[in-house]
């Protein structure tokens, strides 16, 4: 996996790194990571664009891209990165100086990266949250470039400019239904071409899940191949699925042969798990819970595969998440036809609490709540974090929202916080078998169209997605309305109480590991533990990852995952 690294020396003005391009009279100097769609001739592009049009030209690019510029004559450097962050890029502001790179773990290793600390606001954010869009990372002292943002040193100064954000202007609720589809199916059909013509047609591919989602993408992508080109498309399964995700892998195949499509799948066991994750925990340079599934399909297709296309996108916009549905249920009990302002605060602030008790990716269990933030913190801990509170902080972050109505109001929130952390992740698990994740319903056309849509095009005759399912109904025919999504997730719980994996987890937690910095009450995660495979003996069935029901108050998955993966990375980079 090649990776972005370089130093920058602020006082002499000098660039450090390995292989750069640059312009023809050696002025400017250009090191990227990038997928132009808007431009042929990706770094060349980015150099004649800055030339011409200055700061302001990262506005004409479409696509992914994180990169470094350096104009030698102005001394300035200029650190970029695309709209929706789906490429990383980080930096450290050292003694006279500046560590750059597309991998956390560079930086931290780097001969001038002296002293590693973990950053108290993000451990807070990590375990009591699912992230915030801001720049801190796990280590204090690296930063994140934001998506969308410019980071430029200039003469001694630096400047932080958001080039892109996202603005929900909501639209009229009288749009023509038929001419929106139009314009959406236009959209997507363009990003997709726009990928095809990028790639030859044996190196991409489309992750099929059999949902909504990723079947407009095998349906789309299948008819718009150049030539006898067969579209190749693959599918992950679990060993001790549910029937849920049988019945959404049975579609994919029914779909692939409908499609004729070159399919193939795989199987995942809670063995793959444990024979990966470590090694997940450490590249991902930051904690992250999740549970490796975009890595073992990639690495299937490592050598075989340059790229492959996921659907991420549809539900942070159009609306698909549990919680999405849950906001409409709280909306429709007010019974008003528009809020007033002081409504919708105390409604978001509703919505506020009961999403920060509820896991995203596994609804029926908690993650951790304020409440059990002093019995999970060593006293040190506890002093640092004490003064966060994810409610206020989402109370203060409803100001800052763009949308609108309320319904678009929560998606905005996702979109700001869940779709940047995990497109960015994903693509990050899958580069590391050089194997890269692209998201064609991020488009610009598609995104941009998202925003200037009303809620209640969204959410519409008891459907989320409305006018999404409504728009690809002609390509999939009655799988379009034919049922909410179940989302894609192994089964954890069932994987969890495999016995080599309670032997695994035991070591990882165990007090020894836990002594080493001492951050967490050890006897408080050995019962937290306790009482998870206490209470799975008398509970069999897990349900799907997002469903109606109440969380088990103790299902503790999630909150002994992220324990999990946070001590697997501090034990690579700190022990």
């Amino acid at each position: 996996m090649s990776s972005l690294l370089g130093t920058y020396n602020l006082k002499s003005k000098e660039l450090s790194v390995e292989n750069c391009l640059s312009d023809k009279d050696k002025s400017i100097f250009l090191i990227s990571d990038s997928l132009i769609l808007s431009h042929r001739d990706q770094e060349k592009e980015i150099i004649r664009l800055y030339q011409e049009q200055g700061n302001s030209f990262v506005q004409e690019l479409e696509g992914e891209f994180a990169f470094i510029l350096w104009d030698k004559e102005k001394g300035k450097l200029i650190l970029a990165r695309d709209r929706m962050g789906i490429r990383p890029l980080y930096y450290s502001i050292i003694q006279d100086g500046l560590i750059f790179s597309s991998e956390i773990k560079n930086i931290a290793n780097h001969k001038f990266f002296s002293k590693k600390e973990v950053d108290p606001e993000s451990l807070y954010l990590y375990f009591f949250s699912n992230g915030l869009p801001n720049s801190k990372t796990m280590f204090k002292d690296i930063f994140a470039v934001l998506p969308g943002e410019l980071i430029i040193f200039d003469n001694g100064e630096i400047q932080k400019k958001r080039y892109w954000q996202p603005v929900y202007k909501d639209g009229k609720k009288d749009l023509d239904e038929k001419s929106i589809s139009n314009s959406l199916l236009k959209s997507v059909r363009d990003s997709l071409k726009s990928y095809i013509s990028h790639y030859d047609s044996s190196s991409l591919g489309v992750a099929f899940s059999g949902g909504l989602d990723s079947s407009v993408l095998a349906v789309l992508m299948n008819s718009l191949l150049p030539g006898k080109a067969s579209l190749k498309t693959f599918s992950l399964r679990f060993k001790g699925e549910d029937e849920d995700h049988q019945s959404e892998l049975a579609n994919a195949r029914k779909m692939a042969k409908g499609l004729s499509t070159d399919h193939y799948e795989f199987s995942m066991s809670h063995q793959d798990l444990l024979g990966h994750i470590e090694n997940l925990a450490y590249e991902l340079g930051t904690p992250y819970c999740c549970w490796g599934m975009n890595f073992f399909l990639t690495h299937q297709l490592k050598g075989k595969l340059k790229a492959i296309l996921e659907g991420n996108g549809i539900e942070e916009y159009f609306g698909g998440y549990w919680n999405h549905r849950m906001a409409i249920r709280m909306l429709q009990k007010l019974n008003e036809e528009k809020l007033s302002q002081l409504q919708e605060k105390e409604l978001w602030l509703g919505y506020a609490h009961i999403i920060q008790t509820r896991s995203w990716d596994i609804p029926y269990s908690y993650g951790f709540l304020e409440s059990d933030k002093k019995s999970l913190c060593q006293i040190d801990l506890f002093r640092k974090v004490a003064g966060y509170d994810i409610g206020k902080i989402m109370e203060r972050k409803f100001n800052d929202l763009t949308a609108g109505d309320f319904i678009n109001k929560a998606l905005e929130w996702d979109a700001n916080v869940l779709l940047h952390n995990n497109a960015m992740s994903i693509n990050h698990l899958s580069m590391i078998n050089s194997v890269r994740t692209h998201y064609p319903f991020l488009s610009h056309g598609v995104v941009d169209l998202a925003l200037n849509l009303p809620g209640s095009l969204k959410f519409k005759q008891g459907w989320d997605k409305y006018i999404w399912r409504k728009t690809v109904e002609p390509l999939v025919g009655r799988l379009a309305f034919s049922s909410v999504e179940k989302g894609f997730m192994p089964p954890i719980e069932k994987w969890l109480a495999q016995d080599a994996v309670k032997k695994w987890i035991d070591k990882v937690l165990s007090q020894k590991n836990l002594d080493k910095h001492n951050f967490f009450n050890a006897s408080f995660v050995k019962q937290l533990i306790k009482e998870h495979y206490q209470n799975k003996e008398k509970q069999v069935r897990f349900g799907p990852a997002r469903g109606p029901r109440n969380p088990d108050e103790n299902n503790h998955a999630v909150k002994i995952w992220k324990l999990v993966m946070f001590q697997l990375w501090w034990e690579r980079h700190f022990n």
